[in-house]
């Protein structure tokens, strides 16, 4: 009788790298690249530090997540942060830590909101996207009813300046005022794309890798652009 064959050993976490850091008013999102593949198939959580200097000795954890970035709702306008990220397995296993990523909060709320929509309505792509929208400026508010999903389309470019097409849809927390996004059916062979719990202040929300503006004062559609998973591009949505 043959012996069982032994189990094959845990992969060990590797570092966290593509550490971004979006800070916002009072608020910083951290994101990094996607830890799950063949390489390392037992991803259990991440755990976020933070510090003001950027010396890891000095860092405290904030908080934990199984997703790919982290919402820090509790820094100071006006301030420096650095962040670091480590990957537990499902078993318990500490990886590395990531090298540090830093971001500066705003001083002025009014400011930061304006030059952040300035930012999304300026760029090409998804200048040319507000056509099909139609008239309509900024809200410069969060909706609070009516429809929570929006939906619409997405454009993109890949490296060898090739179009990528897809379908975006977005849901409104209006308890939370956090907003989750979905990009799906992308061609040329792209995996889908997902953010979860966005901060959304004035009708903006921005986690460094997607920022994106409501629209019209009955907030009826919604635009912005992304730059994830070698594509960049815009989105638009309607309700």
């Amino acid at each position: 009788m043959q012996p069982p064959p032994e189990a094959e050993p845990a992969m060990p976490p590797p570092a966290p790298s593509g550490l971004d850091v979006a800070a916002g008013v009072n608020t910083a999102y951290v994101s990094w690249d996607n830890p799950f593949g063949t390489s390392y198939p037992n991803h259990g959580l991440a755990r976020v530090y933070r510090s003001t200097v950027n010396d890891f000795a000095t860092a405290v954890e904030i908080g934990t997540t199984d997703w790919i970035q982290y919402t820090d709702n509790t820094v100071m306008a006006d301030e420096t942060y650095y962040y670091w990220v480590r990957f537990e397995s499902d078993d318990g296993v500490l990886g590395p830590v990531s090298p540090a990523a830093s971001g500066m909060t705003a001083v002025d709320p009014e400011e930061f909101y304006e030059g952040l929509v300035q930012d999304i309505w300026n760029d090409p792509f998804t200048y040319e996207l507000l056509i099909p929208i139609g008239e309509g400026s900024p809200s410069y508010s969060n909706p609070i009813s009516g429809s929570a999903t929006w939906t619409g389309d997405v454009t993109a470019r890949d490296p060898n300046e090739l179009a990528v097409t897809g379908d975006a849809r977005l849901q409104v927390d209006f308890s939370s005022v956090t907003v989750d996004i979905d990009f799906t059916n992308l061609t040329r062979g792209h995996a889908d794309m997902s953010w979860h719990d966005l901060g959304l202040s004035r009708g903006v929300f921005n986690s460094g890798s997607i920022r994106g503006t409501f629209i019209g004062s009955d907030h009826g559609s919604v635009r912005g652009w992304f730059d994830r998973n070698n594509l960049n591009g815009g989105f638009k949505a309607s309700r």
